[in-house]
C-alpha cells in the first residue's frame, strides 16, 4: 500500500518542520533572555534596586542585616 508509506513520510516531515520551528523559537527566545540580563545589570537598574531596599529598610520592612545582604548582592551582581 503505497499511500500508507507516504502519509508516514508526511508525517515525519511535518515533525521535522516542527521540531525546525520549536529550536528556532527557543533560540530566539534565548537571546531576547540575554538581552533581558544586559538590561537587568544595566548601572541604572541597580541602582533602582538599591533604592528599592534601602526605602524598604526606612520602612523597617527588612532588618539591617538583611539590607545589608542584599545590598551585597546586587553589587555583586555589577
Amino acid at each position: 500500500s503505497g499511500s500508507m508509506d507516504s502519509k508516514a513520510f508526511n508525517k515525519k516531515k511535518k515533525q521535522e518542520m516542527q521540531d525546525k520551528w520549536t529550536e528556532m523559537y527557543k533560540s530566539v527566545e534565548k537571546s531576547k533572555d540575554r538581552k533581558a540580563d544586559k538590561i537587568n545589570s544595566h548601572p541604572g537598574k541597580i541602582e533602582q534596586n538599591l533604592r528599592e531596599i534601602k526605602k524598604l529598610r526606612y520602612q523597617e520592612k527588612i532588618s539591617e542585616a538583611e539590607y545589608q545582604k542584599r545590598k551585597q548582592k546586587i553589587l555583586e551582581e555589577l
